[in-house]
């Protein structure tokens, strides 16, 4: 039940915070940055990590989550089919195509520089490829810089500021499995279970640690980036977007997810928003996904006012950011602190078997 109740709690202010601006954003990042706060001499290494990579505003996070989600059952009915049919797979060049159009629809500047985080293969062969895209070259970014035709006349040009787009990214443990499954071997086919338990248990647990170590610096240096691009159903992409800070401490720029028409749907389960339904199956019916979000969230028995649009849960396409209307929120807070008005406490005080009903 805790489970349940902390993944809306995440995503609704507290009644004291609702006279703030975007509060319910406000809120989410004050509790993730406090749980992902890091100690003292982590966040100056951090600090230097940024410089020496060179990111530059402003910026492009792009997270692309490849790994294990592209793994195939082996045997029965399903061989050959992805097993993790509730996220969705986008190649790199998905990606890319995405960055360019909202660049070219002036929904975002040309950056400067891209950090890539992603525990894909061959990623470094998918951006020399991109590379070659017109849009990244050196005289896109001197015409898309205002600042360029001042510098020209003052002859004042620094031809490394005014230089193409740079991409960036940091040699990672990845393997074509993917990195934290593999590191565990956790969730794999038979076969890659087979080839990967070859390793010591000793060099699992180094690839594990380095694994983890990676993870906390890509969510750092992806939080930095003035935009992300990635998939809002990834925990990862999800906790980089909500971590962001906009210019004096106002809202981040809205994150771009590829999965986003998805998530409205109910097709993909919002990063960050606890407990799985179906396991790794794809839902025969993905508009009841919000639904019975709700209903595992709510603690009584449900009426047809739930499915009120008004207060439904839903995803929020305009601002990238899952919903929990307040009210629903409310109404069902307020029972928690009186244990007789609870479904669970009746359930208790009856017969504790039916507890496994939920």
């Amino acid at each position: 039940m805790e489970g349940r109740r902390g993944s809306p709690a995440l995503f609704t202010a507290p009644k004291r915070y609702r006279h703030l601006e975007n509060s319910n954003l406000w809120w989410q990042r004050q509790l993730l940055q406090y749980v992902f706060r890091l100690k003292p001499d982590k966040e100056q290494m951090m600090q230097q990590l940024y410089k020496e990579i060179g990111l530059e505003s402003p910026s492009i996070g792009l997270h692309i989550r490849h790994g294990d989600l592209n793994l195939k059952y082996e045997y029965g009915d399903k061989a050959g089919e992805r097993a993790y049919m509730n996220r969705p797979y986008f190649e790199y060049e998905d990606y890319f195509t995405k960055m360019r159009e909202a660049i070219e629809k002036g929904d975002i500047p040309l950056p400067k520089s891209i950090y890539i985080a992603t525990d894909g293969q061959d990623i470094e062969s998918a951006i020399e490829r991109e590379r070659l895209n017109p849009i990244w070259s050196e005289a896109a970014n001197r015409d898309n810089d205002p600042q360029y035709a001042q510098c020209v006349a003052a002859s004042e040009c620094d031809d490394e500021r005014f230089s193409g787009t740079k991409f960036i990214i940091l040699d990672r443990y990845r393997n074509v499995y993917g990195a934290h499954t593999s590191s565990t071997l956790m969730a794999l086919p038979h076969s890659a279970k087979r080839e990967l338990s070859k390793l010591s248990d000793a060099d699992r647990a180094l690839n594990f640690r380095a694994m983890l170590q990676e993870a906390i610096e890509d969510i750092w240096l992806l939080s930095k980036c003035d935009y992300i691009f990635g998939t809002g159903s990834s925990h990862f992409s999800a906790l980089a977007a909500y971590l962001r800070v906009g210019p004096h401490g106002a809202p981040p720029h809205r994150s771009i997810f590829l999965d986003a028409s998805g998530l409205e749907l109910g097709e993909f389960c919002p990063g960050l928003f606890h407990g799985s339904i179906n396991g790794t199956a794809k839902l025969l019916r993905p508009h009841e996904r919000h639904h019975i979000m709700q209903k595992r969230f709510l603690d009584r028995l449900h009426v047809q006012e739930d499915l009120h649009p008004q207060n439904a849960f839903h995803f929020d396409v305009k601002r990238s950011h899952y919903v929990v209307p307040t009210h629903t929120f409310d109404s069902e807070a307020s029972r928690w602190v009186d244990a007789g008005r609870s479904r669970v406490w009746e359930w208790v005080s009856t017969d504790s078997g039916t507890l496994y009903l939920s």
